[in-house]
Order: C-alpha cells, then sequence, then structure tokens
C-alpha cells in the first residue's frame, strides 16, 4: 500500500517540479580574437601624403564580457613601394593593445629599415587607426584604412547551480 501511495503522489508533484526554473549565475567570459589584417597607411604630418604606405599585421586581443580588454598585441609591417611597384623601406612595429573592445589603444617600439628606433601609439577604430611615432627623426602622424574591425565582446558565462541544467536560457531541474 505505501508504495502505491508514494507513486500516486510523485505523479503530482513531478510535474510541480518540473516547471521550475531558476535564473542562471552570470560570470565574465573572456575571449580570444586573432585576425590577420593590411591596411593603406597615409602620412599626415605636413599635409596628406599622396601615395600611401602597405601595412600588413596580426593583431592578438583578450576581451571580457564587460568590453574590456584584458591584454593583446600587435605585429606589423609597414613599406613604401617604389615606382616599379617594389618595396623600398620599411618598418616594423610591436604594440601593446589596451582599454576598451569598441575603441583599443595601442602602444610600441619599431625600427626602421636604416635602423632607428622609435615608439609608437595609436587609436582604432572601425577599419581605421589614427597614429603617431616619436623618433629620431621628429614625431610623425598617420592615419590608416585597414580591414581590422573592432574587436567583438563575448556573452557571459552562464551557469546553473548543482543538480539544475542550462535549457532555453534558464536553469531547469536534471532528473
Amino acid at each position: 500500500m505505501r508504495f502505491y501511495l508514494v507513486l500516486l503522489l510523485s505523479l503530482f508533484v513531478t510535474p510541480a517540479v518540473a516547471g521550475i526554473s531558476i535564473p542562471p549565475i552570470e560570470s565574465e567570459a573572456t575571449d580570444t580574437e586573432e585576425n590577420a589584417y593590411v591596411g593603406l597607411v597615409w602620412s599626415l604630418t605636413g599635409g596628406v601624403s599622396q601615395t600611401p604606405d602597405v601595412s600588413i599585421g596580426f593583431q592578438s586581443v583578450d576581451v571580457n564580457s564587460a568590453g574590456d580588454i584584458d591584454a593583446g598585441y600587435d605585429l606589423n609591417l609597414r613599406f613604401t613601394l617604389n615606382g616599379l611597384g617594389l618595396p623600398e623601406t620599411y618598418t616594423t612595429r610591436a604594440s601593446h593593445v589596451f582599454g576598451d573592445a569598441d575603441a583599443p589603444g595601442t602602444v610600441g617600439i619599431g625600427l626602421t629599415s636604416d635602423g632607428s628606433w622609435f615608439l609608437s601609439a595609436a587609436a582604432q577604430g572601425d577599419n581605421v587607426r589614427l597614429g603617431v611615432d616619436f623618433g629620431t627623426q621628429g614625431v610623425g602622424f598617420t592615419g590608416e584604412v585597414l580591414t581590422l574591425e573592432k574587436v567583438d565582446t563575448p556573452g557571459p558565462l552562464l551557469t546553473c547551480p548543482a543538480d539544475f541544467e542550462l535549457v532555453n536560457g534558464s536553469c531547469g531541474p536534471t532528473f
């Protein structure tokens, strides 16, 4: 008789428990975004240059769900083409990426093809970058149009308490 009573009660209790759902626990997620890019760079010092330099680079950024950049780096090779379309002079840069996913900034160090070192800083937007170089040959300002888009922000990490599972954005009991 007890068995039948427990069985009968479980038929009424199980549907009620099955309808229970609680919101998931949100925690900060971090995602790494890596992109190779190309661009065209114009010198803005003393007016806009007519012929742009070519820029090739790679950027890796760790961004959290709050939209903050936790860490990142940007490696860049920029070269000037001569009349035959061959590289003539070049600069290389290694920069640290920081700030916000919507408008990251970079600071770094670079080397020119003639062996001169310089410091570099830039502000980056969606497909554009404005920079400044501080070197032995003075200060140079640049504007760049590039294929690098703004960094995507990951959604928060959703977790459920023990004995619950994530279904359709809510935590429901597991049976």
